[in-house]
This record gives structure tokens, sequence and C-alpha cells, in this order.
């Protein structure tokens, strides 16, 4: 603890080391740093998480659900490797398990305190990468020349720790990762707990809630991401047929508000406006007809069918050589793509049927014991399905997390005890 001028300050090491877990996690969500440098993010995962899970479960014999759960996927996994003659790697089978530890180890290191930090750190990074779109907007190079340049695949990245710029696309807000549309998913998952949790669970009073939220609704939108726009619309219909109360109405206020203002762009700027061109255009088609053939969509209706076409050849999975090597030769017309980017048929045609059906198992069995509500249930659901039909994976640790979350109408969050000795195995300060 420090002391100034007769003020007390105390830094919790056990919150700093939750902090910095929680940042871990997010940039294993696939963040530019992560994909120059995953290998090595992967074994820290492995070591920690592993440390974790032995010394406070399974050095006490205490196995829980979620345990049996990465053992079981673990084995399918494994299956996966024999099957496919090594065209599953071992490890790509371990970037798959480390994420679910990861995500075991980053919750019940402080259960009862994840939801608040998670907002409040994601809210952080949400306010730095506005702060640094704003002025790429008004100076790219001056910004590029600040940050750290990365190259990655066939993309140029410029990186800091808080927000991250595109070089062949920097007027869209990417945060700290390689694309918007994993960004937003991040956004979207926080926009999830701020509107359908408690101020309680959350440890928020009103107003920090309605500021985290509006800078969450600024920040969906400057991503410009279709699949974002798609799940902040469930997220905002889902909160509409919830029953009101006085909090619910000042958030009703700024999600009106937010909605006028879409639609004055739309209406200023037409079809130059960023909402026509990121959202309406993409399923849409010239004679102002939903299609979602259109643009990508048709892409990702080709690449689905090419997807079950290998998996029906290998359900227990071709692994990742074998896709890529067949993926093209079942396409029944020519796309640009390398790969499909629909990540839910991608995971039946790579890691087989039995491996697939074992995480929906995680997201829609354990998301339905630890619902906050019938709707929030409902809405979760749609917005990993919207997610695992966009991109090209259906693991991504922020959404993994939203499952594991306890309603608090089966465990209080005052009851919460945490389990003995979880935080000081990791951060050194014992539990009290």
């Amino acid at each position: 603890m420090l002391y100034k001028k007769g003020i007390k300050l105390v830094i919790k090491k056990s919150a700093l080391y939750h902090y910095l877990l929680i940042y871990l996690l997010l940039l294993f969500q696939g963040s530019v740093i992560f994909k120059a440098f995953s290998d090595y993010f992967i074994v820290l995962t492995l070591i920690l998480s592993g440390w974790f899970i032995f010394k406070t479960r399974l050095h006490g014999a205490v196995v829980d659900g979620t345990i049996i759960f990465m053992i079981s996927l673990s084995a399918l996994l494994m299956l996966t490797i024999v099957a496919s003659n090594g065209s599953l790697s071992p490890l790509s089978m371990l970037n798959i398990i480390s994420r679910f530890m990861l995500v075991y180890l980053v919750y019940y290191y402080d259960k009862r305190n994840f939801c608040n930090r998670l907002v409040k750190l994601v809210t952080f990074l949400s306010i730095f990468s506005l702060i640094g779109y704003i002025f790429s907007l008004l100076n790219i190079s001056l910004v590029q020349s600040l940050l750290l340049k990365i190259n990655y695949d066939v993309n140029i990245y410029y990186w800091s720790p808080v927000f991250s710029v595109m070089s062949h696309s920097p007027e869209r807000n990417i945060g700290i990762y390689g694309e918007p549309g994993l960004h937003q998913i991040v956004i979207n998952v926080v926009l999830f707990l701020l509107l359908f949790y408690d101020k309680e669970e959350l440890q928020l009073n009103s107003s920090t809630r309605i500021r985290c939220t509006i800078i969450m609704l600024l920040t969906l939108m400057v991503t410009q991401s279709t699949t974002g726009f798609i799940s902040g619309i469930i997220l905002i219909t889902g909160y509409l047929l919830q029953k009101k109360d006085v909090e619910k109405r000042r958030i009703n206020k700024v999600l009106i508000g937010g909605i006028i203002l879409l639609v004055l762009s739309v209406a200023y700027q037409g079809t130059n406006s960023f909402i026509y061109s990121s959202f309406i255009n993409k399923v849409s088609n010239s004679q102002g007809q939903v299609d979602l053939n259109v643009s990508s969509g048709k892409a990702r209706t080709v690449s689905m069918e090419a997807d079950l076409q290998i998996a029906s050849i290998y359900p227990l999975g071709a692994g990742f050589e074998i896709y890529q090597n067949e993926w093209k030769n079942h396409l029944n017309e020519f796309i640009g793509d390398s790969s499909s980017p629909v990540g839910l048929t991608k995971s039946l045609a790579i890691i087989g049927v039995p491996a697939t059906l074992m995480i929906m198992w995680f997201y829609v069995r354990i998301g339905w014991k630890n619902r906050k509500s019938f709707i929030a249930y409902l809405v979760y659901l749609c917005m990993f399905i919207n997610t695992s039909l966009a991109q090209p994976a259906i693991w991504f640790p922020i959404l993994m997390v939203v499952p594991l979350i306890v309603n608090s109408k089966i465990i209080s969050v005052k009851d919460y005890k945490p389990q003995m000795n979880d935080r000081e195995l990791i951060g050194g300060i014992k539990c009290k």
C-alpha cells in the first residue's frame, strides 16, 4: 500500500493480476499481437491455467462439469488427430483447449468481480480506441508513426496495447484486434452484460452503467461491422422486451437516441452513410429488397455447402491440412476466400461432428443452466449463431465465458465465497 498526503492508497495485487488475466483473455480473442505470437500465448495460457486447475481443483479431487467438458473435448480432438492421420495437429488441438482453460482460469480466479472488471477494462480500451480512431481520421500518417508496425499474413497493422490500425482500412475501428468483426464480439458481449445483468452483479451504479453503455454503442458504430450491427439489433430488441423499471427507462433513452442518430445519418448522407455501406448495402439487393446472397452473403452460402460436403466425407474431422487441400474442390462456384468464413460448418469439417457438438453443448446447455432470463438466453444464442455464421471459428473466449457467469438468482453474489486459495495461487494474495 502507498501513502500520500495523509491519504492511504491501497493497491490490491489480486485485482491487478485479475485485470492482467482478463486482458490476456481479450488478446486471445484475435488481437493483432496474438496473431503474430500465438504459439507463445498458447504456451503461457497452458502453464497458468494448468497450474490453476491442478492446484485448486484436481489436487483436491474437485472436478466440476466444466473440467469434465474440457477432458471430454480433448479426448474427441485426439480422436480427430488419429482419424485424420495427423491432419489436425496437436498444436491445433491445444489452441482450442487452451481457450477453454483460459476462460476457466479468468472467471474462477475471482468470479464475484469478473463482470465488473471486464466491463471496466473493455470500456477503458474502448475510450482509447475511439480517441485513436478520431486521430486516425485526422492524420493517419502521424498515428502510424507512433505505433509498432506488425506484418501478419498479407496485412500490415500498426499496434499498441490499447488500440490498433489496419493499413488497408484505417477508417474502421478495430480496437486491439485484427479486424472489426473480432472487435464487435467483445463490444456486444459487454453490452449484453450492461443491458441484462443487475447493477448489483456488475457492481456499477446507474450513472456509470449508462456511461459505459454509451461508450460501447459509439464504439460499435465505428467498427462498421455488419455482424456487429446485427448482434446489436438483437441485443436492443431483447432488452426492450424485458420488464420495465426506472433504470431501464434511462437506458431506453440512450438506445432510442442512438437509433435516431443512425436514422438521421442515413437520411442526410444517403448511400454515403457508413450505416448504408456497412449494413444496408450488404443485406439488400439493387431493388432494395432483403437478399442475404449479395456481397459476402453469397460467399458464405457457397462455403457452407463445401464445408458440409467435407464433413459428410470426414465425420470425425478432416483436420486443417486435408481441409485446406480439399475445400476449393468442393466449391460449386469460385469465391476469393482461401477457406470457409463460416465457423460453425468449418468446425464440422475440420474437427468433426462429435467435437463440434460437444462445443455447442457447452454454449447451449451450460448457458441454459446459468441463464439470466429466458430472453437473455435467447439473445445470447442468437449472438453466438450470428457470430458463428460470420467468423471462421466458434471458439472465441469472450463468448465462452458468458455461459459460466452464475445467475445471482441461483447463487447470490453477496453469499458467494471464493474457492479457498484460488487467487493466492496466482497472485500471492489470500482470499478472505
